[in-house]
């Protein structure tokens, strides 16, 4: 939908309560053309663009199963952009120097956004946010640092080492 103005996106609401404007998982890619901005590769691929599996808003990610809406992602945060049809409210997002896990956790408990931590292996872990379902994932990016640790120590050195790297909202449709 071509609209003459740029649709607000807040990331702390995102975070927060799995608010992206009023796209909501599992919606058809119809009801999405039909009353969301259009994808910013619209234009350019035409009738395409409807045919595609991921929708691109700057470097947001729109993920489609079956014309089912089940994944917002990005993994662009160093250089997050929400492209021309949408006004992006970053939050702790404005500044991807300092969203090392241990700062992403202190403002999660500064807005009451209650989270489970939990990991992949000593490289890679995540935060679910409780009432949201969003998974904020890091990973270690000073891993000469972190070859010798055990995993006891881990947990004290996660704090400093491991950094953001990508937000989704996801939901198995199949």
């Amino acid at each position: 939908m071509h609209l003459n103005h740029k649709v607000n996106i807040d990331l702390l609401e995102f975070c927060k309560l799995g608010k992206f404007d009023y796209l909501e998982l599992g919606k058809t890619k119809e009801w999405i053309f039909n009353n969301f901005p259009n994808p910013d590769d619209c234009d350019a691929i035409g009738d395409n663009a409807y045919q595609q599996n991921i929708w691109l808003y700057g470097n947001i990610e729109l993920h489609f199963h079956e014309d089912l809406l089940y994944l917002i992602f990005s993994d662009y945060l160093w250089s997050l952009d929400s492209g021309p049809s949408l006004e992006l409210n970053k939050w702790i997002f404005s500044n991807f120097d300092q969203l090392k896990l241990g700062f992403v956790i202190e403002a999660l408990i500064e807005e009451n956004i209650a989270f489970n931590l939990g990991y992949c292996n000593k490289e890679m872990i995540y935060l679910d946010l409780s009432l949201s379902k969003v998974r904020l994932s890091f990973h270690v990016f000073n891993k000469a640092k972190n070859e010798n640790l055990t995993t006891d120590d881990l947990a004290g050195e996660c704090l400093r080492h491991f950094h953001i790297v990508s937000f989704s909202l996801y939901e198995q449709m199949w």
